[in-house]
């Protein structure tokens, strides 16, 4: 970790809300250039135009699902252990859903939550990098809460459908703030050895044969690790697999 101390976080210190924004995250880097505090949140009421892993459309109904950017000053963070801060983002989302939904919450490599087989939702991380530690880091998320339809997307669940209730979005946001201070303390005080057997603990299909696509060809494999850069680690028929994301993609419909 970085040398010197780090100055307390609040994360929803300010809580910023705006009705109608193309993307969380592009709106929080417009605004960093005006200055921003570390752990300022964007909660948005509705998103146009959500970009999920490397451009994937989002689906949201208007005041449906929770959809938030957080800025980070991260200049704590070494560059080369970036991926940390995804894992604590990560755990943070799960915390939080495992509160409502119990046991079948999952994280599915690199950025997603899942319960069961079926998207949740999803993490964007975007980070700006200066000398050998990062700089600032705006961390999107977007958890589909009270949606009941979703077109085109038969792979996508939410709070309402796995559980037949509905979530008033505000309290549901001051628990996610609250999961998240706890998992970016926790890495800041440089717990990441045990973050990191959290994560494993809660991956989907860890130590479980599964169907993945990988070189355009269906195999079967067995996911044994994530390593400390975040590549995916897999037991297959082709021997051991080291990915990185968009490499290799799960195949639900294949058994």
């Amino acid at each position: 970790m970085h040398h010197g101390s780090i100055p307390p976080l609040r994360i929803g210190q300010p809580l910023l809300q705006e009705e109608e924004v193309d993307s969380t995250n592009k709106r929080l880097w417009e605004l960093l250039s005006q200055g921003l505090t570390d752990g300022t949140v964007l909660f948005a009421d509705y998103q146009q135009q959500g970009k999920g892993q490397a451009e994937a459309a989002w689906e949201s109904e208007t005041h449906a699902n929770l959809l938030l950017s957080l800025y980070l000053r991260t200049h704590w963070l070494p560059a080369a252990q970036q991926y940390r801060l995804n894992i604590a983002v990560a755990l943070a989302v799960y915390d939080f859903a495992r509160m409502y939904l119990g046991p079948g919450t999952f994280l599915k490599w690199p950025n997603d939550l899942f319960y069961k087989d079926r998207k949740l939702g999803g993490i964007l991380i975007e980070n700006t990098i200066q000398g050998s530690f990062l700089a600032d880091s705006v961390i999107g998320i977007g958890i589909n809460i009270n949606q009941a339809h979703f077109l085109g997307n038969f792979r996508a669940t939410s709070f309402t459908r796995i559980t037949g209730r509905y979530y008033t979005l505000r309290d549901l946001l001051d628990q996610l703030l609250a999961c998240l201070q706890l998992r970016i303390t926790q890495l800041q005080e440089g717990q990441w050895v045990e973050q990191r057997a959290d994560y494993l603990g809660r991956l989907l299909g860890l130590g479980e044969l599964r169907s993945f696509e990988y070189q355009n060809q269906l195999i079967k494999a067995t996911i044994i690790d994530v390593d400390p850069e975040g590549h995916l680690i897999l037991d297959s028929t082709l021997g051991r697999l080291v990915m990185n994301n968009k490499e290799i993609k799960f195949r639900f419909d294949e058994v």
